[in-house]
């Protein structure tokens, strides 16, 4: 079995929560209160397990989000943003993305190492293994605002 998952990450306040929410309907949108205030907007998951009418439906979703931040980070022009993909399969995961600020691509990188990169423009400093919570599909099927606390020790910081 293999998936993907695409997401845009961003330090923000409440007000942008309730844009991207707005935006993207058919999005999941959550809160990021760990390492940095934030949010994160994913696009449905792409399942290779789904009917083919579901992928392709998942997979425009996708596409969409992709191409339309550029244009919707006019809109916030001091705001960082950060769209990563990734795809998990058995052997292990491709990851790509880039990071923009009022429509201009300011990085894109993929393979080996780029979700580190990636992630680094948010001060987002990965262990080893490389898991970050708002890139792994259980962060969104969570009720909301449920902390997701330090990957570490994942329990809510003292």
């Amino acid at each position: 079995m293999a998936y993907r998952i695409s997401v845009f990450l961003v330090r923000s306040g409440p007000e942008l929560l309730e844009a991207a929410r707005a935006r993207w309907p058919e999005c999941r949108v959550r809160e990021v209160t760990f390492p940095f205030q934030g949010m994160a907007v994913a696009s449905p998951l792409l399942n290779d397990e789904a009917e083919d009418a579901a992928y392709e439906e998942a997979a425009d979703v996708a596409d969409a989000l992709y191409g339309d931040l550029l244009t919707w980070s006019r809109s916030y022009p001091e705001a960082l943003f950060v769209f990563v993909d990734v795809e998990y399969t058995l052997a292990g995961c491709e990851c790509e993305g880039y990071v923009c600020r009022n429509g201009e691509v300011l990085a894109k990188t993929r393979g080996d190492g780029a979700r580190r990169r990636l992630l680094a423009f948010l001060g987002v400093r990965l262990d080893p293994d490389e898991r970050f919570p708002p890139l792994e599909p259980a962060f969104y099927h969570t009720p909301e605002g449920v902390h997701h606390g330090d990957p570490e020790t994942r329990r809510r910081p003292e």
